[in-house]
């Protein structure tokens, strides 16, 4: 036999393999099976694309959900902090407004006796 073969040889070998492959391409289960495989590989790159765009939305460094987290957690913590202060600056306020009733008490107590003695030294000097 010889190592090589003659042009017709290849050109029929040639034939029958694009007429099996042919056959295999127009196989409704080839097809079905290559649209699934088509299909499987759009949803990878989709799947893929998504996957981005999330690692996007949580790693960005300016408006990241880790970082918009962060800031909330900063936000209450300042918040109650600022709500202590507040409590203690109210207390000191109830305190204040219990000092200056005391007080405005005593004044007009202290005024109102000042009028009656004054008023009592002009009439027992007018008679």
């Amino acid at each position: 036999m010889s190592a090589e073969k003659s042009n017709d040889e290849i050109l029929k070998e040639l034939i029958a393999a694009f007429s099996s492959l042919k056959q295999k391409m127009e196989d409704p289960n080839y097809i079905a099976l290559d649209n699934s495989i088509q299909q499987l590989m759009q949803n990878q790159r989709d799947m893929k694309r998504d996957i981005t765009d999330l690692k996007r939305n949580l790693l960005n460094p300016f408006d990241g959900v880790i970082v918009n987290t962060n800031k909330n957690t900063e936000f209450r913590e300042k918040l109650e902090q600022w709500e202590d202060e507040r409590e203690k600056l109210i207390d000191e306020h109830k305190a204040l407004m219990r000092w200056k009733a005391t007080y405005v008490k005593i004044f007009w107590t202290i005024f109102t006796a000042g009028i009656g003695i004054l008023t009592f030294l002009l009439t027992e000097g007018l008679r």
